[in-house]
């Protein structure tokens, strides 16, 4: 019988080694995230630039969008109310469903993988974090997928579970990937 320990050990330092060295370029990316600019929404695929003196990190939800220096936009339309199915995962007793869509629109000169979009929302005056909502029968869980040709959007709707004490101090971060900071969108479920 052969001693296999060093040959594990070996492939473990490797695989250590790797993964440091990824981390390191992961947190380097992170580091110098693309800078961009609050911008009106108008309704149109390219929203007008807002007067803004700095670069701000959060925006209105439904009513400005946010633009990265690089192209890439990213938009929170007004919030929704839903009734989740009975066969949904996520939404709490007593709680109020809420549909986020999210909309990003690639700006850049190249295809841009959308499927890296995290999506979250927080509530009410302590920021409590809200349980997202996957509801297969409404079509709502699968979020931003696929890419985004140049001058093209794409479009995907998110819910969270929501105590109806906190709608009226929501906060949903879009972060677009790992080299775009999040923004936070500010607003209340009327």
């Amino acid at each position: 019988m052969t001693n296999t320990l060093p040959g594990i050990r070996h492939t473990f330092a490797h695989l250590s080694t790797g993964l440091v060295l990824l981390g390191v370029a992961g947190l380097t990316a992170c580091a110098n995230p693309t800078p961009g600019r609050v911008v009106e929404a108008t309704g149109t695929s390219t929203p007008a630039i807002a007067p803004a003196a700095s670069t701000p990190s959060t925006a209105r939800i439904g009513g400005q969008a946010y633009r990265f220096d690089d192209g890439v936009t990213v938009n929170v339309k007004p919030l929704a109310r839903f009734t989740p199915s009975s066969t949904a995962f996520g939404s709490k007793p007593g709680h109020v469903g809420i549909i986020v869509t999210v909309t990003v629109t690639n700006g850049t000169a190249a295809t841009y993988d959308a499927s890296l979009t995290q999506v979250h929302l927080s509530a009410g005056a302590d920021g409590t974090q809200a349980d997202a909502i996957t509801d297969i029968e409404r079509g709502i869980g699968g979020g931003l997928t696929g890419s985004v040709a140049p001058g093209r959007s794409l479009t995907a709707k998110y819910a969270f579970s929501v105590a109806p004490a906190d709608l009226k101090s929501i906060a949903v971060e879009v972060v677009p990937d790992f080299t775009h900071a999040g923004v936070i969108f500010v607003g209340a479920l009327r």
